[in-house]
């Protein structure tokens, strides 16, 4: 049973927000190796620069989770 029906809502109106993920282009964090200079290697994380913005969708201001580069391309837009 989802958490969302649990707590007596129905489960088509709830959608989870992840804020690690741009809501326009899905950008999310990937994974990589830092490789040193003797070339050891160990994981590491690449994370994308996620912001909290309202922005204007369709006439209604909507609050939207977004990565930095889709910010620029949405002001350079207009």
């Amino acid at each position: 049973m989802s958490p969302a029906a649990s707590a007596g809502r129905r489960t088509e109106e709830w959608t989870p927000i992840m804020a690690g993920k741009c809501e326009v282009c899905g950008k999310h964090t990937s994974f990589g190796r830092n490789v040193s200079f003797s070339k050891r290697r160990t994981n590491r994380l690449f994370v994308p620069n996620i912001q909290n913005k309202v922005m204007m969708i369709n006439g209604v201001a909507k609050k939207v989770h977004v990565c930095t580069r889709c910010l620029r391309t949405a002001v350079k837009s207009g």
